[in-house]
């Protein structure tokens, strides 16, 4: 290696202070390390010849804070180096052979957390391989995903390479040597760590029969999702980290069945007020998971972070916080429908969020912009939303690993009818039409007569002969009659580069206009990058995430697409959305 850089590394490696040694082995050393005044910081020292350098590079780059932050990476002569911000608290291993199994809602926070992580680690293309309980750590603001040695880029790999086993258990079937490892076997992890968390018990093998066995005590939604999400075949699983999280998000809570995770706790039977996420097309809320207790008792985990837009929505947060914190002492009023018949804006939605039964009753506007059209039946506004919405253009390619990317818009040109979750169809055929792979991409609220796009990557590694985009037909709970806009942020200073693998580089910096109408939202802010050939046609589309600023404020952010297979564009575009 260059005399220069291994001199500059080694000052570096000198200018830290080991604390302690966390961990020693064949595949290197993990220290707590300070720097002066400042850390304490984990330092990994990795062999050179097991230092996957593409996965710290990738981490570098992704923006969730349940992922490792990179502070730096260096060379020594037979060591890479990577030196990453210490996050304190106990593994979920402890903390489970410790207190016990969790709660099912706090098993759910932590499926949120996990989720989250796991969608940014994806939309760079990197797997982690190895989600289990010792390598997940439960501190005061959540659950972080950490110890990457098991980690890869599959485009970058090739079929010779063996797959990382990953923990026994908790590895999906694949890692075993049945086909290539992508995405969706650190779903299946999720899946499989969930099930631990919510029984205290590990698994005791990998097969349908003994997982049902498993989760038996659990909540029924809380077992559909797992059981899913454990699918042995991968095309059977939930297909993207976010379908997963906004699944378990819409679990039914089933507070009144007889978990044995849950017992102990005073369990009540209460009707639950079912959101969009019943659909499971959600984006899954921000969730708070303390190692050090149970969350807050007055605000459910479901909604620790869920932030309205606007006055008519709240009705909604207040009412869901009350429910379940007055159930048990107001239990015959509630059954009376006193309080659930101003609920929802929208009407109310009853039923079981599991398999998104809505039982259609008494609708009861809510004095806000969003009421119900007189006269107008939910199969008619269904049908009015499905006629509205349209996808105005796609391009996509073949990435080098057999993936799809592509970009989508899709518009809403009906005047009155907002669809709130609208859900791209990405369907690939081979040249004699059959079906290769079937994806979705849920969206934010689409208002009327408003055009959004997106970007991104579907498929299962069979490369398509073509690719079709289309929009599903909405559900009852997925439109809305009324008016409303969508948070506006103007984008600046847009620049493009290539990284050191070749991949296209957006960045630039957003600043928030004003909130706006839309039901859910996170704290964060999707940045839809969009390419354009001479012609102005799409020809690719990646996106990135940044937590969103105060209203005024304006933040930095980075969109790259992973690897040098981009389509040659003229021109790049920025779009971005509450999310």
């Amino acid at each position: 290696m260059d005399e220069r850089a291994t001199l500059h590394g080694m000052n570096i490696d000198d200018a830290y202070v080991v604390e302690r040694r966390l961990a020693h082995g064949p595949a290197g050393t993990t220290e707590l390390v300070t720097l002066g005044d400042a850390g304490p910081f984990v330092r990994k020292r990795l062999p050179r010849e097991r230092a996957h350098r593409v996965v710290w590079a990738v981490l570098s780059q992704c923006e969730s804070p349940r992922l490792p932050r990179i502070r730096t990476t260096y060379e020594l002569p037979d060591e890479f180096v990577v030196v990453c911000d210490y996050v304190p608290g106990d593994t979920l291993a402890e903390v489970v052979e410790r207190d016990g199994a969790l709660a099912p809602e706090r098993a759910r926070a932590l499926a949120h957390d996990l989720c989250e992580a796991l969608a940014d680690l994806h939309a760079h293309g990197a797997v982690h391989r190895d989600v289990a309980p010792a390598n997940i750590v439960l501190a005061k603001d959540g659950a972080h995903l950490i110890d990457f040695g098991c980690a890869g880029v599959p485009a970058l790999e090739d079929d010779s390479q063996e797959n990382p086993q990953g923990t026994w258990g908790f590895a999906a079937p694949e890692q075993h040597g049945f086909t290539m490892v992508d995405a969706r076997a650190d779903l299946y992890a999720v899946g499989r760590v969930v099930a631990y968390a919510a029984t205290g018990a590990p698994p005791e093998g990998n097969s349908a029969r003994e997982l049902r066995a498993h989760i038996a005590g659990l909540p029924e939604g809380l077992r559909a999702v797992i059981e899913r999400a454990c699918a042995f075949e991968p095309s059977a699983r939930y297909q993207t980290a976010a379908d997963l999280g906004a699944a378990f998000a819409g679990a039914a809570p089933d507070v009144g069945a007889g978990s044995q995770a849950a017992s102990g706790q005073q369990a009540a039977e209460v009707q639950t007020v079912a959101s969009a996420a019943a659909s499971g097309n959600v984006p899954a809320p921000a969730a708070a998971l303390a190692s050090g207790g149970a969350p807050s008792p007055t605000v459910p985990p479901d909604f620790a972070s869920y932030r309205p837009r606007r006055s008519l929505r709240r009705p909604l947060l207040a009412v869901a916080t009350l429910v379940l914190v007055a159930a048990i002492a107001c239990g015959a009023w509630l059954a009376a429908g006193g309080l659930f018949a101003s609920a929802d804006p929208a009407g109310d939605r009853g039923g079981d969020a599991q398999q998104g039964a809505v039982q259609q009753q008494d609708r009861v506007p809510s004095g806000g912009q969003t009421t119900v059209g007189a006269g107008a039946s939910t199969d008619e506004l269904v049908e009015e939303a499905a006629k509205a919405l349209t996808i105005t253009e796609s391009s996509w390619y073949v990435s080098s690993g057999g993936f799809v990317r592509y970009a989508v818009g899709i518009a809403n040109a009906d005047d009155d009818v907002t669809a709130l979750f609208p859900t791209v169809l990405i369907t690939g055929r081979d040249a004699d039409g059959n079906v290769l792979f079937s994806d979705t991409q849920v969206l934010n609220s689409l208002f009327p007569g408003e055009t959004h796009y997106w970007g991104g990557q579907a498929g299962n590694g069979a490369a398509p002969a073509s690719v079709e985009f289309s929009i599903a037909r909405p559900g009852d709970w997925e439109v809305e009659r009324g008016s409303g806009a969508s948070s506006s942020y103007t984008v600046s200073g847009v620049t493009t580069s290539q990284d050191l693998l070749g991949g296209t580089v957006v960045t630039g910096e957003l600043t928030f206009d004003a909130p706006g109408d839309e039901a859910y939202g996170g704290n964060q802010v999707a940045i839809v990058a969009i390419g354009r050939d001479a012609q102005g046609q799409m020809a690719w589309g990646e996106v990135g995430f940044v937590s969103e600023p105060a209203v005024g404020a304006t933040v930095p952010f980075e969109v790259t697409s992973l690897g040098s297979d981009v389509p040659a564009y003229t021109t790049v575009e920025v779009h971005a959305y509450p999310w």
